[in-house]
């Protein structure tokens, strides 16, 4: 019996009621999706950065890019709950990140001091993120999401 019961619970949906209509909560959750993507992949970004980085500035960009990453990955659990609550499904695997993120790897062995550019493409990315954020939010808005684009914006 409780074998049973456990089956026809893990077989159930997931249903979380939103009050959005099922093509807003697909259009909504799959762009939150995307977005949750982009951060993991940007926080796997930052953390490579972090093992990898040499030079005579290693130490403060060392400490600097953990502090940033600690800082990212923060952001995914919000995310991926706020797509539950809306009553879609969110992520589940690294390849449904990989086929899913717009953030750019960045596969070089070494983060050297004088490799900048590398150094500045980590930044850059949580700016794109919140011009996507927004660009949520706005969705939301026309949705008519209420209480949902205040904490996207």
């Amino acid at each position: 019996m409780i074998a049973e019961e456990a089956n026809l619970r893990r077989a159930a949906q997931l249903k979380t009621p939103s009050g959005l209509g099922a093509e807003a909560t697909r259009e909504l959750t799959g762009a939150l999706n995307v977005l949750l993507a982009d951060f993991f992949a940007l926080y796997l970004k930052t953390k490579n950065f972090h093992w990898h980085v040499s030079g005579p500035h290693f130490r403060d960009y060392h400490l600097l890019l953990d502090e940033q990453a600690d800082q990212v990955f923060a952001v995914t659990d919000a995310l991926a709950e706020r797509v539950r609550k809306l009553g879609g499904g969110t992520l589940r695997s690294i390849g449904q990140i990989a086929k899913l993120q717009r953030v750019l790897d960045n596969d070089a062995d070494y983060v050297s001091d004088g490799a900048r550019p590398m150094l500045g493409s980590a930044p850059a990315a949580p700016g794109a993120a919140r011009v996507r954020r927004r660009s949520i939010a706005g969705a939301c808005r026309r949705r008519g999401c209420g209480e949902e684009v205040h904490r996207l914006s």
